[in-house]
């Protein structure tokens, strides 16, 4: 199981209105200028969470 898939499954256990859950690699927003490996969850419109799982490959976003 992807990283990706492992993350939403735990996500929408934790918080069944989460919507979606996609994984990438860059920079964060207002995070300095580190390239981090992170989650994005939607859970509705106008609200999103991040979680930043630190350095990574960007393999690991691979579907």
């Amino acid at each position: 199981m992807r990283a990706r898939e492992q993350v939403a499954k735990i996500v929408s256990k934790n918080d069944p209105d989460t919507k979606k859950v996609w994984c990438k690699y860059g920079k964060i927003p207002g995070q300095g200028d580190g390239v981090n490996l992170f989650f994005v969850g939607e859970i509705n419109v106008t609200h999103y969470f991040i979680t930043n799982i630190g350095a990574g490959l960007p393999d690991a976003c691979a579907e």
